[in-house]
């Protein structure tokens, strides 16, 4: 595969830079999810079903126009090379968490319960690893629910729920480092008759700065957005 880089306002063309061998974007199941962009670097989930090639990360310096691969932490790597399908992935996302690279992993402790991984690169460029447990409310929705998992400029880390009942219905779970507390945050109204092909057909990309509550008070009255 070959690669090419533009810079707006400065390039009159398209210049092509040396290429290493990763995956072409559309390789990776839902793609479009798994990519952040930290300090003027891109990183990506690297993978294909299918390959005996191991899994990684590509990190894309937009100053240096390079590309260099990061290897995952052992204990994810593993998943990945044994149970690599949707499932996995649509747990999984790259995240700025205190503007250094973290992987975030749903993982399914039993049958009932849900934890959230967190690996986070320090900057010696080691993996630290933490396990934080997923109320049991939200626990018992992940199997039958659409979910997406990114964070907050507050550091704070956010977990969307996206179900159907007779409407559709969005659950912000946040963990907050600092207090080590998980609040909830229900959006209502967003479809009053969803489509019967939504799931196959619906994608959402959330990028939040602000949530709150039009009535004030309580946190499970309807919300409000404010990007």
């Amino acid at each position: 595969m070959r690669q090419w880089v533009f810079t707006l306002g400065v390039d009159q063309s398209w210049r092509e830079i040396e290429c290493i061998q990763f995956y072409h974007a559309n390789c990776c199941f839902h793609h479009f999810f798994h990519s952040v962009q930290i300090d003027r670097i891109i990183y990506s989930f690297n993978w294909k079903f299918g390959s005996s090639r191991p899994a990684n990360i590509a990190a894309f310096d937009v100053c240096a126009e390079s590309t260099h691969i990061i290897s995952f932490p052992n204990d994810f790597s593993s998943q990945c090379s044994h149970r690599m399908s949707s499932g996995l992935i649509m747990r999984s996302a790259l995240v700025d968490l205190d503007g250094r690279l973290a992987i975030l992993h749903i993982s399914k402790v039993d049958d009932r319960k849900y934890s959230m991984v967190i690996w986070k690169m320090e900057k010696c460029m080691v993996w630290e690893q933490l396990a934080i447990a997923i109320p049991l409310e939200a626990s018992q929705m992940i199997h039958r629910c659409l979910l997406r998992v990114t964070t907050n400029h507050f550091g704070e880390v956010m977990l969307f729920l996206i179900g159907r009942s007779k409407t559709i219905f969005v659950l912000v779970l946040l963990y907050n480092f600092k207090s080590q507390v998980w609040r909830k945050l229900d959006i209502h109204g967003l479809l009053d008759k969803p489509s019967p092909c939504f799931w196959d057909t619906a994608v959402m990309h959330v990028i939040v700065d602000n949530l709150f509550s039009v009535a004030g008070g309580s946190s499970n009255r309807p919300l409000a957005y404010a990007g």
